[in-house]
């Protein structure tokens, strides 16, 4: 079931509470989704059960062997351990992903009280929080080593494009912006559009654009 699924489901049962409830199960897969969400933070209001094979009455060594054998790491990790652990598809370790998201706190709006609270959790220092500007034609960013990435799909999926920029104090490269650019008919049009615009506002010295890019330029 994907989100929007999942989001009239939850509606549906918050019209009577004390008699609909809802129950999820599914095999851990790495993905940070809604079943990642409601089973390691329980603030969502969900109860968490864990269930691994060793719970099979016919598990012995022999099948821990044969399946330790036959699966890769990460595969034994979801299917066996019923484990999260890594996702398997990606470029980048989600390890390494929720390491840097703790690294540095910034924010385009005002926080509300259950975002401050979750983030107080995660061991966030609430009083050091970095709000990034917003630029425009009018407003354009200062110079800066900035690098545009965009990962475009043509049928299935919208156009993603994350803006980074060399931050000096860290000695890294941060993301300052991310946009998406919606599914449509129009899709690669209002995209190649929308990079000229971010070119003119933003100067990055790189732009790169996934395989792809050049159907449908004249």
């Amino acid at each position: 079931m994907d989100r929007d699924g999942i989001d009239s489901v939850t509606a549906i049962a918050l019209e009577n509470p004390k008699e609909i409830g809802i129950w999820c199960s599914s095999t851990p897969t790495g993905k940070r989704d809604f079943f990642y969400e409601i089973c390691t933070n329980p603030d969502t209001g969900y109860k968490s059960y864990h269930f691994p094979s060793m719970v099979n009455p016919d598990w012995d060594e022999s099948m821990e062997a044969e399946l330790r054998a036959t699966m890769t790491q990460q595969g034994y990790i979801h299917e066996v351990l019923a484990e999260f652990g890594e996702e398997t598809i990606g470029v980048f370790s989600k390890a390494a992903i929720e390491r840097a998201k703790t690294h540095l706190l910034y924010t385009y709006r005002e926080l509300n009280s259950y975002e401050i609270e979750q983030y107080r959790k995660q061991g966030y220092d609430m009083d050091y929080i970095v709000h990034l500007p917003e630029y425009s034609k009018k407003n354009k960013a200062p110079d800066g080593h900035r690098i545009l990435g965009v990962d475009w799909d043509k049928f299935s999926e919208a156009t993603q494009m994350v803006l980074t920029e060399f931050n000096q104090l860290f000695n890294k490269f941060q993301v300052i912006k991310r946009f998406e650019i919606p599914r449509s008919e129009f899709t690669y049009d209002n995209a190649v559009k929308k990079i000229i615009e971010i070119n003119e506002i933003y100067n990055p010295k790189f732009i790169y654009v996934d395989a792809g890019h050049g159907d449908g330029i004249n």
